[in-house]
Order: structure tokens, then C-alpha cells, then sequence
């Protein structure tokens, strides 16, 4: 939320559309007066379609989503990131590569833990 003088209030979890839902200001209050869900940029999304084509709780395998709704839901990170930082996000160098870069990252977090 937000304080009269515009101040933001965080008082979870630290926007991660993971496990929070981020709703447009302009037409939460008309969505919600008409009894309408009110437009997101979360993954509420993909879990209902996880929901719809399997249990999540109980498959041992899980079906792999459409392209389109993985498209989906990258778009709308990229639009919570720039809706609240106010910047462009800038896509990173594919070198190194993802996976490499995440494991250099998780041992360098893991050597300092240890020292």
C-alpha cells in the first residue's frame, strides 16, 4: 500500500509476483465495484492452468506449459520490474550462460556464508 503522501508501505513479502499479487491501480476499484477480477501482473494465471491440466500437489510429472503462457508470464515480470522501478528493463547478456552464471553466483554466496 501507500501512505497519504505517497510513501510505499511493504509489509510481506518483497515483490516477488511468486507469492504476491500486483493488480493495475487505474481499474482495481471499477473491476472490484463490478464484481470483476481485477487486471494482474502475477502468475495467477499459469497456476490456474497448472490447476485445469494437472494436480500439482499429487503428479509425480507435471505437464510442461505453453510457450505462450511462459511468454506471458515473462512479459508481465518485465512489466512489474518497470512499473516499479520506474526504469527499462534491460534484458542481460546470454555469456555467461544462465545456469553457469546462477551456479558462479550460489558458490560465491556459499564461500562467503562460510568465512
Amino acid at each position: 500500500g501507500k501512505t497519504s503522501d505517497g510513501q510505499i508501505l511493504l509489509i510481506d513479502e518483497v515483490h516477488t509476483p511468486d507469492s504476491s499479487r500486483f493488480w493495475a491501480a487505474a481499474t482495481f476499484e471499477e473491476k472490484l465495484a463490478a464484481g470483476e477480477e481485477p487486471e494482474n501482473f502475477d502468475k495467477e494465471f499459469l497456476r490456474l492452468w497448472f490447476k485445469a491440466n494437472c494436480d500439482p500437489y499429487k503428479d509425480e510429472k507435471l505437464p510442461e506449459a505453453p510457450k505462450e503462457l511462459v511468454r506471458e508470464l515473462s512479459w508481465r515480470y518485465v512489466c512489474i520490474y518497470e512499473l516499479l522501478t520506474g526504469n527499462k528493463f534491460d534484458f542481460p547478456a546470454l555469456d555467461p550462460k544462465p545456469h553457469d552464471r546462477i551456479v558462479t553466483n550460489a558458490k560465491t554466496v556459499q564461500q562467503q556464508a562460510a568465512d
